[in-house]
């Protein structure tokens, strides 16, 4: 019997169990936006300023199931005779990044044995997995970065692409490690190998322009450097030591942030609350966008640098004496801005760590903000408790599209900055690095001492996209509730106009304990538990149906053009795997829900696939979304859906 509840909102849903119409391929790559971008700039960051709604960039890895800093952990991940399958995706996709670490001494000798990397059922990779990262396989650095490279850890960059299925099995104990990966349709697509390789080793910056412009600026005599519409490729500024901490820059109407931190760094504080203030030397670095050169007084950056039209980047001060900067810039002749619809995004803090077990924000976009994805983090910690640091375990969490559960869930804060052990010492690579390491009040010891870090990391290759939002927190100590800790902040990010939901409906198992939402079933359970996220979750009471047919939900199309894409969000008891599910949007097969890992000790988590849609999709008024389980190898749980449709 199939029941079909009317309703007066947009989306509708019905649930049935049986006559699944026969499934085809979804043909869907000609309807993926195309963004015409400058060709002046090399393919890896044209394909950064190209907006990609269809696309999920996530990460899996070894986080502690409890939520607490044990994040060596794999008994949640299954083994195949000798193997331990730390990565499985089903689907379109491309694995972007690979970290791992342990022990060099203790752990790899006798636990690192065999990596073996299979991507639609081709072995791309198989052998020692020191050869892998050390460039004595296929690839070599900075695609590939060992320990010493990495500043103790191991690094990959290599872009694995594949149409079906990808497979990382690890023979042996891999320790620490982290997986990111972007899915769904065209994930696939992007630059090669030869072509990141190229962009990571390009000596760019002799082809930037010099400074050779000279600028004086007061409070009252802002400099403006560039008017909207256009785009930035490329700007110098040469200044002596002394002005350079006096430097701010703002793009539009966004709030200013110290200039050298486009470049990688941070001078010294200037907050209010800044007990203790104190020159900080001027680093030297080289990454793939920015470098510094203090020898020659000189910051230069070929970051892409949108301005919209009434958009200006503007150079300031808050000094009254004048200050004397020289300055060069380029733009792109061969790009519209109104047509790529690209605003770029910054967001500049200064906060205390809050002291609970918790996340504090380091990036924030809302819905309204429509399709936004992340480009880059500088991060500067100060003060802190004497002789301990830490503050390094915490882990960063990435919530995307109005989901609870992190796509991200890290394993320490080096490790998201591509580290490990703390550090072994400053360092700059083509796209992470530790700028800064200074030891404080250390006359009696580092047991006194208080440690500050400057430390960047760059999703040149891994662009963190959200439709609909995006929360990116960082735990402050092992549980988040490490204080006092003070962080300055800047992440930045590119906005694309013509992505913003319109509309959006949650299917749920039970109103008592789900609030409001359309039922589409019975449960079969309930489970006690908080969700897979910070420590400080409080469990909650939440519905379950496992089973192995199919559910079906309908959503009604609104009014107006049809939908460009849409986001199926799944919740479900992370207690059970393998979990999977063939997924059909009106008949045609699209990517699957497939869970690998399993967690025993917070069961409630998220899931999502992207889907394009084409006009075809809503001509009868409705899109039809069908789950089927039937040919999965254990049951598959559900406790809630959402269904949002963008354009």
């Amino acid at each position: 019997m199939i029941r079909t509840i009317a309703l007066c909102s947009s989306l509708a849903m019905v649930t049935v169990a049986l006559d699944v119409a026969p499934a085809k391929p979804r043909k869907t790559h000609q309807r993926i936006v195309s963004i015409p971008s400058p060709q002046s700039l090399p393919p890896v960051l044209r394909e950064v300023l190209t907006p990609h709604p269809e696309r999920i960039t996530r990460m899996v890895g070894s986080h502690d199931p409890t939520g607490r800093n044990r994040d060596n952990s794999c008994e949640g991940w299954p083994t195949e005779g000798d193997y331990r399958v730390v990565f499985h995706a089903k689907g379109e996709g491309r694995i972007v990044r690979l970290w791992m670490n342990a022990d060099e001494k203790i752990d790899i000798p006798t636990g690192w044995q065999e990596l073996w990397i299979e991507l639609d059922g081709q072995t791309i990779y198989r052998g020692h997995p020191l050869e892998f990262f050390e460039g004595r396989g296929p690839w070599r650095a900075p695609l590939v970065l060992d320990h010493p490279k990495s500043s103790g850890a191991y690094l990959s960059w290599v872009p694995f692409p594949y149409a079906h299925e990808a497979k990382i099995r690890f023979k042996g104990y891999p320790q620490f490690f982290q997986v990111s990966y972007q899915q769904g349709p065209g994930a696939s697509i992007g630059p090669s190998a030869e072509e990141t390789e190229a962009f990571l080793r390009d000596t760019w910056w002799p082809r930037a322009p010099a400074p050779t412009s000279e600028r004086t600026i007061d409070v009252d005599h802002p400099e403006i450097l560039a008017h909207g519409p256009t785009m930035v490729t490329a700007l110098s500024l040469g200044l002596d030591e002394a002005t350079m901490p006096k430097m701010r820059l703002r793009v539009g109407g966004q709030p200013s942030f110290p200039a050298s931190m486009l470049f990688g760094f941070a001078t010294k504080r200037t907050d209010p609350g800044n007990k203790e203030p104190r020159e900080i030397p001027w680093p030297a670095l080289t990454s793939a966008l920015s470098r510094s050169d203090p020898e020659a007084h000189r910051l230069v950056t070929r970051t892409p640098i949108p301005l919209r039209a009434g958009e200006t980047l503007t150079l300031e001060t808050e000094e009254k004496a004048p200050q004397h900067v020289s300055v060069g810039l380029a733009t792109a002749r061969d790009f519209t801005v109104e047509a790529s619809g690209a605003r770029f995004v910054t967001q500049y803090r200064e906060q205390y760590a809050p002291g609970t077990e918790t996340t504090f924000p380091v990036f924030e976009t809302s819905k309204v903000d429509g399709l936004v994805s992340l480009l880059s983090v500088l991060d500067e910690t100060a003060e802190g408790i004497p002789g301990n640091r830490g503050f390094l375990e915490g882990d960063e969490m990435i919530r995307l599209d109005g989901m609870h559960f992190p796509l991200f869930l890290g394993t320490g804060t080096e490790d998201y900055f591509n580290g490990g052990w703390y550090f072994w010492g400053v360092h700059t690579n083509p796209l992470s690095g530790l700028t800064r390491f200074d030891v404080l009040h250390d006359e009696q010891g580092w047991g006194y001492a208080i440690f500050e870090h400057s430390m960047y990391r760059m999703h040149v290759l891994d662009p963190i996209a959200a439709r609909a939002g995006m929360r990116f927190g960082f735990e402050a100590g092992e549980t988040g509730s490490y204080a006092p800790i003070f962080y300055r902040t800047l992440a930045l990010g590119y906005g694309f106009t013509g992505h913003h939901e319109i509309a959006r409906r949650r299917f749920i198992l039970d109103r008592e304990t789900q609030g409001e939402g359309i039922l589409f079933g019975t449960p079969d359970r309930y489970v006690d538990s908080a969700l897979d996220a910070e420590h400080g979750e409080k469990p909650v009471h939440f519905p379950v149906r496992a089973h192995r047919g199919v559910t079906k939900l309908v959503a009604r199309c609104p009014e107006g053009p049809s939908p460009s894409t849409l986001l199926l969000v799944r919740g479900f008891d992370q207690g059970v795997a393998p979990q999977s599910a063939a997924v059909r949007i009106d008949g045609e097969l699209v990517d699957p829900f497939y869970e690998l890992y399993v967690n025993q000790e917070r069961r409630l988590a998220e899931d999502a696939i992207s889907v394009v849609l084409t006009p075809d999709d809503c001509r009868d008024g409705e899109l039809v979304v069908e789950l089927d389980a039937r040919a999965g190898t254990g049951p598959f749980t559900e406790s809630y859906y959402e269904i949002a449709l963008y354009r």
